[in-house]
């Protein structure tokens, strides 16, 4: 899971932390904090310039290739380049001999390209770790940037992103978005957690009249929302959705699916959009498929589904895989101009085995297999409305489909005897403290009152975003994490030295 700290930020505020101390409290809270990355124009050196192109012309061997003269201010550069962007003219970024390319880690050295020899590189945002710009094709700058200048002086003005990548672990899927991650550092750092914005205004027209939801497998598909926007401008994603996108390793492709993408991001809950016009009926139906039907998915590949699949179908036919991938026909493209937003709750072991038979896998399918939060597919919905609305001037329907056959509670009760977890940790945390602890994380004690002294034991609600707390010994393990592992006493394990064991018997032979 890769965290950008600028969003993090966005709901508990770190900014004031150095990074290296905010990624060993992560670590030493049980979510490894793999690496630290820095993303920006000040991690390149001086071997990294703007260059500019005197001439490009076609490779004598190649039909897109370029051999180009490049100059630094002071030296002319023979670079053999293959952006669709080159040309005579440009100026662009360009890494001498020596640099090392920051996507990637190779160090660039002399070489030949068909016969042709090549010393340097010219290259894109991507290559650079430089989140936005046109990462198909090599960095342009104004004509009027200075040749030679280094490259971090001329990006100066865009602030360095720092993102940790980190490892989760299968039994902590609700840390599987940034928002997830904030919930810990505000119990970590006993901080303010603030909620992301989801208002909107909505229409006139009901959304009962627009669409109508069958659920025919309510095992698999808990509940199901569906929301219609009648209109949006869909296009480019501005700046700031775009860049967070692809700091998580995920590309912008336009406003609405950026949007949805941004959501599961941001939130951990997967969405799907549909191009409204395509939805026969003007019906969603979510049903297995029959035995022999087929449906292209988005990756351009017809895949042959059989009884044991959970679909979501319009009134004539699939159009998603339910909670792993949607369908080419239904897909939002360019020129769609109202759309169905998705979400809702599959069944874990349901996504699993159709995943695995189709060997089809995606950031949702592996989010559903983990366990989405059983509560948030309409928060989810109402914050994608609100982003569409904000960027792309979405006009909503009012209200919300919403089929619901979810089991409630959410999770079973669980109680907490403080003095056998005291025994457990081996550090004398009050009643208080261990309270204070666990609905930091959410946990809601069912005893009233705000002391906690002179109680043997209290329930706790667990939240519907955890899936790993079912017992006591769960209760006692986050008490123990939040409180600081490092803390805990070392104790050697205590064992008589001679045993109570008669041993007559033996000497009687």
């Amino acid at each position: 899971m890769k965290l950008p700290l600028s969003w993090l930020n966005e709901f508990v505020k770190i900014d004031d932390i150095d990074p290296k101390e905010l990624a060993e409290k992560l670590t030493r809270a049980g979510l490894q904090v793999e690496s630290i990355e820095t993303i920006g124009p000040e991690a390149l050196g001086d071997l990294f310039v703007v260059g500019e192109v005197l001439e490009s012309v076609a490779h004598p061997d190649s039909d897109h290739l370029h051999v180009c003269k490049i100059s630094d201010g002071n030296e002319v550069f023979q670079v053999v380049c293959g952006a669709p962007n080159m040309r005579t003219g440009i100026k662009t970024a360009f890494s001498k001999i020596g640099a090392v390319i920051p996507n990637g880690g190779f160090k660039i050295k002399k070489g030949k390209l068909r016969g042709v020899e090549s010393f340097g590189m010219c290259c894109s945002s991507a290559e650079l770790n430089l989140p936005g710009g046109d990462h198909d094709g090599i960095i342009e700058f104004p004509p009027e940037t200075k040749t030679g200048a280094f490259l971090r002086d001329v990006l100066s003005m865009e602030k360095p992103e720092t993102v940790f990548e980190i490892e989760v672990t299968w039994n902590r899927p609700d840390a599987l978005s940034v928002y997830g991650l904030a919930r810990e550092f505000a119990a970590l750092l006993h901080r303010e957690l603030k909620k992301p914005a989801v208002d909107f205004v909505e229409s006139d027209t009901p959304v009962e009249s627009e669409i109508s939801v069958v659920v025919e497998d309510a095992v698999k598909c808990p509940r199901y929302t569906a929301r219609v926007v009648t209109s949006v401008e869909d296009g480019p994603s501005p700046e700031i959705i775009a860049k967070r996108l692809e700091l998580c390793g995920v590309r912008s492709l336009g406003l609405v699916v950026d949007v949805t993408n941004y959501v599961l991001m941001e939130l951990g809950q997967p969405m799907h959009a549909f191009d409204y016009t395509k939805l026969a009926g003007r019906r969603i139906v979510v049903r297995t498929a029959k035995d022999g039907e087929t449906m292209k998915t988005l990756d351009g590949v017809e895949r042959k589904l059989d009884s044991s699949m959970l679909m979501i179908c319009d009134a004539e036919r699939p159009n998603a895989v339910a909670g792993i991938m949607g369908g080419e026909e239904s897909e939002v493209a360019s020129g769609t101009r109202s759309v169905l937003l998705e979400s809702a709750l599959f069944d874990c072991a349901s996504t699993k085995f159709t995943a695995t038979k189709l060997g089809l896998s995606s950031e949702s399918s592996y989010r559903y297999i983990r366990g989405v939060d059983k509560d948030l597919a309409d928060f989810a919905s109402r914050r994608a409305a609100h982003l569409l609305q904000k960027y792309g001037k979405a006009v909503i329907a009012k209200g919300i489909v919403d089929v619901d056959n979810r089991q409630k509670p959410f999770n079973k009760d669980v109680t907490l005897n403080f003095e056998r977890a005291r025994k457990l940790i081996g550090i004398p945390v009050g009643n208080d403290g261990m309270v204070f602890i666990l609905k930091s994380l959410g946990l809601e004690p069912r005893t009233t009152g705000t002391l906690y002294a002179g109680i043997e034991s209290v329930d706790f609600g667990i939240p519907s975003w955890r899936y790993d707390m079912e017992l006591e010994a769960d209760l006692v393990e986050e008490i123990a994490r939040l409180n600081g592992l490092d803390n805990m006493p070392d104790a050697m394990p205590s064992a008589p030295s001679v045993s109570s064991l008669s041993d007559a018997p033996f000497r009687a032979r």
